[in-house]
């Protein structure tokens, strides 16, 4: 399955592009390393991780497409999703704010 056709994911991805003030539509989805490409701020970075916690803790569909065990939406565990999403889809830390 495309992850295009994950509509939560799609979300989550538009957000962290919102919060970084990357634009959605230039990013090119094709190259494997496309997150590599692009920085923010820890106070960016902060800003999105309070806003996916919130948008998991708040939505069940969410946390069925995007979540192993989407019942279960305790902080630790929702802090864990952000931690593996940003290690593997997150925008590398710029050194200024």
């Amino acid at each position: 399955m495309d992850w295009t056709e994950i509509p939560h994911l799609k979300e989550v991805i538009k957000m962290q592009c919102l919060y970084a003030n990357v634009d959605f539509e230039d990013i090119d989805f094709d190259k494997p390393d496309w997150f590599s490409i692009y920085s923010w701020s820890r106070s960016q970075e902060d800003q999105f991780k309070s806003w996916v916690i919130n948008y998991l803790k708040n939505n069940i569909k969410a946390r069925r497409q995007l979540m192993a065990m989407p019942m279960i939406k305790t902080n630790r565990m929702l802090n864990r999703w952000f931690q593996h999403y940003n290690l593997m889809y997150g925008f590398r830390r710029s050194d200024h704010e």
